[in-house]
């Protein structure tokens, strides 16, 4: 949420200069500015000449890089999940679930140790509301 706060004040801002007056060292300017009202909420900062496309965070990416934002979340026992949806009103929709503690990789590993196969096993104690926020579809 406070990504999409500082992004809607950034293009407040930008948008007040009009169609074609795009300058990028004034842009990075008052994206600095608002620092001071909403901190740093991406998952890692990086100066232009240090930012890399690879292993960004695909939330952010998509928030910032075509516009998306956020319009309906889960917080379950295991996993949190959020619904990202682009500015067309029929356009797509997308559920994006993460494990609360552990990352895939670490859920991966979890499962390649483990002999026993995923259906003979007993359901956790924290079992989710609902099946399809269960931890069990992030290890697929």
């Amino acid at each position: 949420r406070r990504l999409e706060d500082k992004l809607n004040d950034f293009s407040k801002i930008c948008s007040a200069g009009g169609a074609g007056t795009a300058d990028v060292k004034a842009g990075r300017e008052a994206w600095l500015g608002l620092k001071v009202k909403h901190g740093e909420p991406v998952a890692k900062v990086s100066t232009p000449e240090e930012y890399s496309p690879i292993g960004q965070d695909i939330v952010e990416q998509l928030l910032v890089g075509l516009g998306w934002r956020v319009t309906g979340c889960h917080s379950g026992t295991t996993t949190k999940s959020l619904i990202l949806t682009s500015a067309d009103s029929g356009g797509v929709k997308f559920a994006i679930t993460a494990h609360n503690t552990q990352t895939l990789n670490e859920l991966a590993a979890v499962a390649c140790a483990e002999e026993e196969p995923e259906a003979k096993r007993s359901r956790q104690v924290d079992q989710e509301a609902f099946d399809h926020f269960d931890t069990r579809h992030l290890k697929r």
